[in-house]
């Protein structure tokens, strides 16, 4: 989520599936700071979690962490030509 500057949704399965396969969850939502803002209190639990996305704090990690201008500027981070 911080070195994209965007809000990550990782959705995990829970519970058994047969006899031989067991997922044990433990999705969550983050958000460009890197903070949970969004999980199921139990890592086991089957449901839905949800969280707020806000465009005001997404656009004060942009300010507070430029790296659009660093990319710009020549230092790229994940797309290498």
């Amino acid at each position: 989520a911080i070195e994209c500057q965007a809000y990550v949704v990782a959705a995990a399965q829970a519970g058994r599936h047969n006899e031989k396969r067991e997922s044990w969850g433990h999705a969550l939502i983050i958000d460009p700071w890197g903070e949970v803002i969004g999980k199921l209190d139990d890592p086991l639990a089957t449901g839905i979690a949800t969280a707020d996305v806000d465009l005001g704090k997404l656009a004060q990690v942009r300010i507070k962490m430029p790296i659009a201008a660093h990319r710009s500027a020549g230092h790229k981070a994940y797309w290498h030509k």
